[in-house]
């Protein structure tokens, strides 16, 4: 590869970072761009220098691009990992995760806003007790970043991933992970490659700054176009999509309230609206709905239906 084509590749990488750097209110040196918001969750956990009997504290509301990683740690080096049961998901957490956590609690490891049903995790509560005994803060922010202010800087949590795809609208197979500049020295570079670093008398010596948590090649095509979606975001402006949201919301609920579903998604900023239908069997009918033209999925556990609903959901919709 050319010079001048490295040169372009840098700038683009550049160009995308500084606009999550924005989205979330952090610094651009302190963003990684990753191959999805799973890269990166797998990023801070396998970056951990885990020892038997270490303890992670997570919750019941976590999707698999978090608890799959944690489940890894715990075959692979004995960790345990303490599940706090929640039904709401907005329960208060301080207390639940000091009931848990202690001289051996290594990672607290939540999400902002649940992928089941739309609730915000108490993720200053969970940050505040994880400061007691010394533990590193993990959130997945893939359904947050883009469908609600987010300010990691004031979180008080170590690492934030997001995801292209889903509310930041732009295309499938990019993410990207926030570290904090005082965690960098405990989330070691894991999976990588020349990106991570520069190569100096025959060694890696890696990146002072987030990107030693970037792996080598990544679809440069992508890059681009989640840039632009960023930029847009941005024109529209963080405040007013949550206040459409909050509004497309608060009409979908109505509506649904007038057919009989029974709501289970407690009232708050996201856009995740989950419900059930008296005798409807969600896995079943999802397809029978998209091929009316009305796009839902299901969730597992509990077995329900999910629709997302967004700023630019209209009337019709």
């Amino acid at each position: 590869m050319s010079e001048q084509a490295l040169d372009r590749m840098d700038q683009r990488r550049g160009a995308l970072r500084a606009g999550i750097a924005r989205l979330l209110g952090v610094a651009h040196e302190e963003i990684a761009i990753t191959p999805g918001v799973t890269a990166a969750l797998n990023a801070v956990v396998a970056g951990i220098d885990w020892r038997p009997g270490d303890e992670v504290i997570t919750t019941s509301h976590e999707h698999p691009a978090l608890s799959a990683p944690l489940q890894v740690a715990a075959e692979r080096h004995g960790v345990a990992v303490h599940v706090i049961e929640l039904e709401r998901g907005d329960e208060p957490l301080a207390d639940a995760v000091r009931a848990r956590a202690g001289a051996r609690t290594r990672l607290i490891a939540l999400s902002h806003v649940s992928w089941i049903n739309g609730a915000v995790l108490d993720v200053a509560g969970a940050a505040a007790a994880a400061r007691e005994v010394g533990a590193l803060v993990l959130v997945d922010g893939a359904q947050a970043a883009g469908a609600l202010p987010v300010a990691v800087g004031a979180m008080d949590v170590d690492a934030y991933a997001v995801n292209a795809s889903k509310w930041t609208l732009g295309p499938q197979g990019l993410g990207a992970l926030w570290v904090s500049p005082a965690a960098a020295a405990h989330i070691r570079p894991s999976t990588v490659g020349i990106g991570s670093g520069e190569m100096r008398d025959g060694s890696m010596h890696w990146h002072e700054d987030a990107r030693r948590y970037e792996p080598g090649a990544l679809p440069e095509p992508l890059l681009p176009g989640w840039t632009a979606s960023l930029a847009w975001l941005e024109q529209v402006g963080m405040e007013r999509v949550a206040a459409d949201t909050a509004r497309n919301v608060a009409a979908a609920r109505q509506m649904l309230d007038g057919i009989g579903a029974e709501m289970l998604s407690p009232a708050g900023p996201s856009g995740i609206v989950t419900f059930r239908l008296r005798h409807i069997d969600p896995q079943e009918a999802v397809p029978t709905f998209e091929g009316r033209g009305i796009i839902l999925r299901w969730v597992p556990s509990p077995r329900a239906f999910r629709a997302s609903v967004a700023f630019f959901t209209n009337d019709d919709d």
